[in-house]
């Protein structure tokens, strides 16, 4: 109860600050809108959003009906004809004909057979009188594996298109699936075939917005195949004859083949319009049936499909529900409007409502302006007997107060600062000071051993002792906080061949740096003390020919330098402890006394946002990541 209670406190001290850094006249206004204003424009919305989603689903259900319809009667449509084909089994004499042709057929010279012509008049004949009654039948024919019938009018002139190359047409998809289908009838869309199976002939209309139905005619004994039943049906038989059944009213209905727009029911230009590129047919041909929606050129638009069940033929209605939605988006706005009204109303209302307690303040926010720009001699006046009478008061003697006390409060500050400074300052020398010695004692020491490893052995103390005078050199040289990273690299490698000389199996140092290490400068004795850590700690009972990887990248404005070793690296718990005293204020360890000193030095020089990371993992090794702003070393060219 106690944490709530203080919680509650919390929360009503927290309320209270915010409502008090805001001025008068806002907090007025936004309390009369939130009583006011929100609550009618909430409900507005809520009663708009409930009317579309109800026109929405009454409309999608209207739509799925109707393409359900559409679909019925293109079924129809399509079983006409397939009746007219069943009728060519019916004509005994028909079938005659083609069987006798067909024994003529096996002879040589057949073509030439007056008997054989005679007959093939006889079909080419009758298959005119099958479709002189239907305005839709561009061409019907009877193709056989040996011979073409194409339809012939009473003058003996041949109407319709007929195959271009026979075998072509037995080879193609649509001979094979219509042998398939064993007699049942087949459909295809045959608008894009080109004049490999069709050839354009003079009494032609050509093959341009045509549907293939073919079937498979067998001999009523034997089942033998005696050739395909082919009609070339003008597509309009399907939509001519549905116009009917479109939704005109903001939709489109669309008959759509595998390969492009079969056609429009329905003329409304300000509808959607489907293109054979169009996603939306893409989608379509992805399933059977169904609907879905989607935005497609800055309008929303639901789409229904239906495929049909004899061929790979769909019919899509596409409706722009921003045109369906334009009487409740036209209420929503009217709506809308008045509520804009009341607000006018209301911001006049209280307006006036707030000035008797705004302008006070103003003419008080004024004087405190003024103040603030060093005006001492500001004072405020304001008349009546209210709480702002009293606030006035109080910032004229606070006026007074600090006029008096602004000059010593100034004189601390910059006295304040000043010592800061000369403690960084001093912070910053003794640390880079502290690794000088530090590096000392372990150099000697490596000297110590070797000498009484090779008592005697002059040539190879020199080369150890030139080394070490190298590094010498490097350390203690003045007048330089900043040296490049070429010379760094170069003062990595020669302790690295100051530590080899103790060594049996000698340390390889490797570079892979992606920047110009003669332009770049970073504090100096900055890798040699990482490079010591992996020595001292990292190479101790290694298993693996110790390496020492030094990489360098920019990444924008900082700079990235990573120290990788291949030693024994760390368990989670010391590594763990190395990073606390990386972070401590003070040396927790001895050990970490180098690594703490660059860490330290990157910190002072650029900010807590740069200095040293450490990653370890145990028998792997360790990796040790410098981060410093490129903007504050710069180029060389520029710090000199």
């Amino acid at each position: 109860m106690a944490n709530i209670r203080q919680f509650r406190k919390k929360a009503r001290t927290a309320i209270n600050n915010f409502f008090r850094r805001v001025p008068i006249f806002p907090r007025l206004f936004c309390v009369m809108l939130l009583l006011t204003v929100v609550p009618t424009t909430l409900v507005t919305l809520i009663s708009f959003r409930s009317y579309v989603a109800e026109i929405k689903e009454n409309t999608e259900h209207f739509i799925s009906l109707l393409v359900g319809n559409i679909s019925v009667q293109v079924k129809e449509r399509q079983e006409t004809y397939e009746q007219s084909a069943r009728a060519f089994y019916s004509d005994g004499e028909m079938m005659d004909l083609l069987e006798q042709n067909a024994l003529l057929a096996l002879e040589p010279g057949f073509q030439t057979n007056s008997t054989y012509l005679q007959n093939k008049h006889l079909v080419e004949r009758r298959l005119f009188d099958m479709t002189e009654s239907s305005k839709y039948v561009l061409n019907l024919q009877f193709v056989t594996d040996y011979d073409q019938y194409c339809m012939r009018n009473s003058n003996n002139e041949q109407r319709g298109c007929v195959l271009h190359d026979l075998q072509g047409f037995l080879h193609s998809n649509y001979y094979q699936k219509t042998l398939y289908e064993k007699g049942y009838p087949c459909w295809f869309d045959t608008t894009q075939v080109d004049d490999l199976i069709y050839k354009y002939d003079y009494s032609t209309s050509g093959t341009l917005d045509t549907l293939t139905m073919t079937v498979a005619v067998y001999t009523p004994q034997s089942r033998e195949l005696l050739g395909i039943l082919m009609y070339n049906l003008d597509r309009r038989f399907l939509t001519q004859s549905l116009t009917n059944y479109a939704f005109y009213g903001t939709g489109n209905t669309f008959l759509v083949g595998r390969d492009s727009v079969i056609g429009t029911l329905n003329p409304n230009l300000k509808a959607p319009l489907l293109s054979d590129e169009s996603s939306i047919q893409t989608r379509v041909l992805a399933g059977s049936s169904g609907s879905f929606t989607l935005e497609d050129d800055g309008r929303n638009l639901f789409v229904s499909f239906q495929k049909s069940a004899k061929m790979d033929l769909y019919v899509v209605h596409i409706v722009d529900m921003d045109t369906l939605l334009e009487p409740a988006y036209s209420i929503r706005n009217k709506c809308l409007f008045l509520v804009f009204l009341v607000l006018l109303l209301y911001i006049i209302l209280a307006r006036c409502t707030a000035r008797s307690i705004s302008d006070p303040l103003r003419s008080l926010v004024g004087s405190m302006e003024r103040f603030g720009r060093n005006e001492f001699q500001e004072r405020c006046t304001v008349d009546g007997r209210d709480e702002l009478t009293v606030v006035s008061a109080g910032f004229n003697q606070m006026a007074e107060d600090t006029e008096r006390m602004v000059d010593e409060i100034v004189t601390a500050n910059l006295r304040q600062k000043t010592l800061e400074l000369s403690k960084a300052t001093a912070e910053l020398n003794a640390l880079q000071m502290q690794i000088r010695p530090h590096f000392l004692y372990n150099t000697l020491d490596l000297i110590r051993w070797e000498m009484i490893r090779i008592v005697g052995d002059e040539s190879s103390a020199s080369r150890m002792l030139d080394s070490f005078c190298q590094l010498m050199r490097m350390s203690i040289k003045k007048g330089e906080e900043l040296v490049s990273v070429a010379s760094e690299l170069e003062h990595a490698q020669v302790y690295l061949d100051v530590v080899n000389f103790r060594n049996t199996e000698k340390i390889q140092l490797l570079t892979s740096i992606e920047f110009d290490t003669d332009a770049f400068l970073i504090p100096k004795l900055t890798l040699q003390p990482l490079i010591e850590n992996a020595v001292v700690h990292g190479f101790k009972k290694h298993i693996r020919p110790p390496e020492i990887h030094i990489r360098g990248w920019q990444i924008k404005n900082i700079l990235m330098i990573t120290v990788t070793d291949n030693g024994r690296g760390m368990p989670a718990d010391e590594l763990d402890a190395l990073r606390r005293n990386l972070s401590a204020g003070e040396v927790l360890e001895e050990s970490s006394i180098g690594l703490r000193n660059v860490n330290q030095r990157f910190k002072l020089r650029y900010g807590d946002s740069y200095g040293v990371s450490v990653e370890s993992v145990q028998d792997m090794g360790t990796e040790i990541t410098l981060r410093l702003p490129l903007s504050e070393q710069g180029k060389k060219e520029d710090c000199i």
